[in-house]
Parts: C-alpha cells; sequence; structure tokens
C-alpha cells in the first residue's frame, strides 16, 4: 500500500512539472514573439525612410550638378553633398572655361582623369577644325571623336575645292573614307561637265557620246541639235531631238523662222498665194490682209477690201480711195 502511495505522489509530481515546464516555454515564447515584432516593426520605418532621404538626396545633387554647369555657377558644385559628384562639377566648368578662351593647359588641372581627356580632346578638335589641319585630330584620344574631327576638315576643304573648281585626285587621296569616294565623284562630274561644255562649244557630237552620264550625254545631244536645226531651219533635225519639251520648242522656231522668210517674200508681191503657206494662223492672216490693204492703196479698188481675214479693218479699207 506504502509502495502505491508512493508511486502515485511520484506521478503525480511528475505531471505538475511538466506541464510547468509546458507552460514555461509558451510564455518565454509570447514575449520574445513580442519584442521582435516591436524590433522588426522599429528596423522597417527606419530602412525605409533611410532610402527615400538618399533617393531625395541624389535628386537635389543632380539638379544641383545641372544647374550648376549650365550657370557655370561653382558656388553651386560646392553645395553638392556627393564628394566626387562635387569634383566632377568643378572639372566640367573648368574645363568650358578651358574651351572657350581654348587654353589646353587648363585642362591639365582638373581632377577626374576622364574630365582631363575630354577636356583636351574637345579643344584639340576646335583648334583643328579652326585651322583645317588635318594632323592636329590625332591628338585626340577619343577615337569616334577623332573621327568626327577628320571628317569634319575633310568636308570643309572638300566644299572649298569644289567652289574652286580645284579638285584633284592628289586631293581625295588625302581624305578619310567618307569623303573620299564623294570627292572622286566630283572629279568624274567636273570631267563630263568639262566635256559637255567643250562640245556644246563646238557642236560635235562624238564628243557628247564620250559623256558616260546618261541623263548629262542626252541633254548635250539634244542641245547640239537643237541650235543647228534653228540655224538651218531644218525640221528634220527637231525630228532627232530625245526630249520632248526640246523638240517641240526647236519646231516652233523653225517653224518661225521659216514662218517670217515667207512672211517677208510674199509682201514684197500682189498675190495672197504664197502667204498660206504660213504656219502660224496670225501671221498667215496679217500676211493677206498687208498685200490687199497694199493693193487697195495702189489701185483704188475698194472692192479687195472684202478679202480682209481682219473684218474689222473692212470699213477703214473702203474710206483708203476716198
Amino acid at each position: 500500500m506504502q509502495k502505491i502511495l508512493i508511486i502515485i505522489v511520484s506521478l503525480i509530481t511528475f505531471i505538475v512539472i511538466g506541464i510547468g515546464i509546458y507552460c514555461g516555454f509558451f510564455y518565454q515564447k509570447h514575449v520574445w514573439n513580442i519584442k521582435t515584432d516591436t524590433t522588426v516593426n522599429t528596423i522597417i520605418p527606419t530602412y525605409a525612410d533611410q532610402r527615400i532621404a538618399i533617393a531625395q538626396q541624389n535628386e537635389k545633387n543632380s539638379e544641383l550638378y545641372n544647374t550648376a554647369i549650365q550657370e557655370q555657377n561653382i558656388g553651386l558644385c560646392n553645395a553638392i553633398s556627393d564628394n566626387l559628384k562635387q569634383i566632377e562639377c568643378h572639372d566640367m566648368i573648368l574645363a568650358n572655361t578651358a574651351k572657350k578662351s581654348g587654353t589646353i593647359e587648363t585642362c591639365d588641372t582638373l581632377t577626374s582623369t576622364g574630365v582631363i581627356t575630354l577636356c583636351r580632346d574637345v579643344i584639340s578638335t576646335d583648334r583643328a577644325i579652326a585651322t583645317s589641319d588635318r594632323a592636329l585630330c590625332s591628338q585626340v584620344v577619343d577615337m569616334e571623336r577623332r573621327s568626327s574631327c577628320e571628317a569634319s576638315i575633310d568636308e570643309v576643304q572638300l566644299g572649298t575645292k569644289t567652289r574652286d573648281n580645284t579638285i584633284t585626285r592628289e586631293f581625295c587621296n588625302t581624305l578619310g573614307e567618307q569623303y573620299q569616294s564623294l570627292c572622286l565623284t566630283q572629279i568624274h562630274e567636273i570631267d563630263e561637265t568639262s566635256l559637255y561644255r567643250q562640245a556644246i562649244a563646238t557642236n560635235d557630237l562624238k564628243l557628247c557620246e564620250k559623256i558616260k552620264t546618261i541623263e548629262l550625254s542626252s541633254t548635250c545631244q539634244d542641245t547640239i541639235r537643237l541650235k543647228s536645226a534653228v540655224n538651218t531651219d531644218n525640221t528634220n533635225l527637231c525630228e532627232t531631238i530625245a526630249d520632248i519639251d526640246k523638240k517641240l520648242y526647236c519646231q516652233a522656231q523653225v517653224s518661225k523662222t521659216a514662218d517670217i522668210a515667207l512672211y517677208k517674200t510674199a509682201i514684197s508681191g500682189t498675190d495672197t498665194t504664197p502667204c498660206q503657206k504660213i504656219l502660224n494662223t496670225n501671221l498667215r492672216n496679217k500676211c493677206s490682209d498687208t498685200i490687199i490693204i497694199t493693193a487697195v492703196k495702189k489701185y483704188k479698188n475698194t472692192a479687195l477690201c472684202d478679202g480682209l481675214t481682219a473684218t474689222g479693218m473692212i470699213s477703214a479699207c473702203r474710206q483708203i480711195s476716198q
């Protein structure tokens, strides 16, 4: 009986201890969770605030930097909190001052290596372009800027040579790839233009045929044929002209010349029949009326007045013999 009692007491004690341990564990966990939640809630807002503050400061620094460069105001550079950005700001303003004055030595007083190189490249480029000295472009470190420097000088020199009509193949060979092909094309055009002028001056169709540019060659031949047709009153030559506008002009000019010749011959006589060969209607009518008026004056025969094409002149014609 005593043993049973001891066992029961031991069992109860064990259960009580177990319950105590279990309750103690969950109580400590609850306390720890409360502390953890408080810490996390404290850290998160602080970190977010810091990010916002940093972003705002960076934005402010950028605004100060851009305004300082735009206004060339070193004082604004000093207000930038980022040391590297502040130094770069100072360098950019000094670099711009160096560019305006053309003093490349000022570039060496800068702090940032990248800005120093940029500063020297810009001034070297300006000097090269100002003096049209392509060799100075070789002092430019940045390859893209160097190519731009050389191309700018090539463009100016080619333009000058073109205006002066002094382009040579030797000159073209001094240019970079971008403008060399254009230069050689200009030489070809100059050669053909010279050939064109020579052909027109000598009325030589064979020279026109030597021109490789089809349009220019055709224009050359049409021009010579037009001149020849008008000078010789040869309408057949007008038909050989390729350009339709030139052909019509040729026909009109040749017809006009022929009409005037017919008119002069016809009015020297008393017969209106030759006037009918005149193509231009107005000139043909004028030819007939002139002959009739002359005959009326000479023979005092007003009956001839009825043959006038200008009916408004009939009444005046009848008054001639009175």
